[in-house]
């Protein structure tokens, strides 16, 4: 059992909640929206949840911008930013078809030409994506309306791929007897070490309680705002559902703390996810029945747990089954099926190979540790040997007893003796019925030893007859 707790110990290698952060975030918010702020909060504290260590500062537009926009794409600890949130407002009369109705709009603010690492442009996240450019690109010089459709519909597949921002909800509500469309959102500074990695952007954005925030929202704003338009909506892409290729097909990122953290984890940070706590309760019901010596359900456990470290990419986990528990389990399995072809070997009588096959099963066993096994094992060794000594022992009894009929037919009755006597020893020895057969012959035996013997009287008559004639003589 020792080999077991230390392949437990092996297996969890993955560090607990909160052990250790996985990695360092600053957040800016502009304290100019109270509600923003509140649902700051609440991201913020989904964050931590998962262990990010984060800190949130709510600063001045100003300093928002200035950080966002004219810092060359610098991190938070060079007077730039890493995370920010904000959104935008833009007024129907402004652009009565609302948001991104040309490629101009998202030129300015997503293409490289115009990243804050490259000039202080409106791509404040540093988005340099070629696939993205090129669409951009064809979006501002396309013509035809069936085209540029179709290249619409793919940036904003792209866009939700990528998660350069994650989009939180979007809302038409009248502001200053103005009918306006806000858009609210997350922008990542991509030449941060960690957001660089797009599978941490969209780890993030599932950490996003959207429908949460949404019904917040619409309860805030029907109590301060009762002439709000519409409420709040889950958006997955910065282009308004009033857009002529808003792309309906693309769902906003589902809040889902697991998969969130089944991303971290396969951007390389060691979070504990869901499918780890159920892999590790596999492996443990997995060692509950291999030390109940149900091996077969130990492997199929086993085998499930690798199964979801095969889904997570979590190689170190996997080696770990592969390599160790799940060959411990079938070397078990293997030890047991010679354990009861022995058996079965035993009980029909074929001691020789059975006893054979119990010494492989021993041998396996002592290498899986199972001592229990390795003593029921021994005992049917034990019980074979037995049986063979008492084989051999009735073989030579039996020997014994054929020559002392032989001697008894020959009436060499001592000899005869002999045999039977030792022949009833050795029965004796082991239990078999056949020392009574020995008791009767011996017995048979010893009686016609008793018996005169037809040449001692020949001879006594001689002597008698010679004495007679010898005596007349002498008279």
């Amino acid at each position: 059992m020792a080999l077991l707790v230390g392949l437990a110990l092996l297996l969890s290698h993955v560090p607990a909640r909160g052990d250790q952060a996985l990695f360092e975030l600053r957040i800016i918010c502009p304290d100019t929206y109270d509600f923003r702020m509140d649902y700051t909060e609440m991201i913020v504290d989904e964050f931590a949840a998962v262990g990010i260590s984060v800190t949130l500062d709510f600063v001045p537009m100003d300093e928002v911008t200035e950080r966002c926009f004219g810092s060359d794409g610098k991190l938070h600890k060079d007077d730039g930013f890493d995370v920010a949130f904000f959104g935008w407002r833009i007024s129907k009369a402004t652009d009565p078809r609302f948001m991104y109705v040309n490629g101009d709009t998202i030129y300015n603010i997503f293409h490289s030409d115009n990243s804050a690492s490259n000039v202080e442009g409106d791509n404040c996240m540093s988005w340099e994506n070629a696939g993205n450019d090129n669409l951009i690109d064809k979006i501002r010089e396309e013509k035809d309306e069936a085209k540029l459709k179709e290249y619409w519909m793919q940036w904003q597949e792209l866009f939700h791929d990528e998660q350069p921002i994650a989009p939180i909800f979007h809302a038409y509500v009248e502001v200053e007897e103005e009918e306006c469309w806000i858009y609210e959102h997350i922008s990542f500074n991509l030449n941060h070490p960690v957001l660089k990695k797009k599978l941490v952007r969209q780890a993030l954005s599932h950490l996003v309680p959207r429908q949460k925030i949404c019904n917040l929202h619409n309860r805030t704003e029907k109590n301060q705002r009762p002439d709000t338009l519409t409420s709040a909506e889950l958006c997955a892409v910065p282009v308004n559902p009033d857009h002529f290729a808003f792309n309906e097909d693309i769902n906003p990122y589902q809040y889902d703390p697991d998969l969130a953290k089944e991303l971290l984890f396969r951007a390389g940070y060691k979070v504990k996810t869901k499918k780890h706590e159920n892999a590790e309760s596999l492996l443990q019901q997995a060692e509950n029945a291999f030390s109940a010596f149900e091996f077969q359900e130990a492997l199929d456990l086993a085998n499930q747990a690798k199964l979801l470290y095969e889904e997570l990419g979590d190689t170190e986990s996997l080696s770990n089954v592969t390599g160790a528990v799940i060959p411990l389990y079938q070397k078990a399995i293997g030890a047991e099926t010679l354990l009861n072809e022995g058996t079965s070997l035993k009980d029909r009588g074929e001691y020789e190979t059975a006893k054979q096959k119990l010494l492989e099963a021993k041998q396996t066993f002592e290498e899986c540790g199972l001592t229990q096994k390795v003593s029921e094992t021994e005992l049917l060794i034990s019980e074979i040997d037995e049986i063979l000594r008492k084989q051999s022992i009735i073989q030579e009894a039996d020997s014994l007893f054929e020559q002392g009929k032989e001697a008894f037919e020959k009436e060499n009755y001592e000899a005869a003796l002999d045999f039977f006597q030792r022949a009833k020893e050795l029965y004796a020895s082991v239990g078999s019925e056949k020392a009574a057969e020995c008791d009767e012959w011996i017995e048979k035996t010893q009686t016609e030893m008793e018996k005169p013997c037809l040449g001692t009287i020949f001879l006594a008559v001689l002597i008698g007859a010679g004495f007679l004639v010898s005596r007349r003589k002498f008279r």
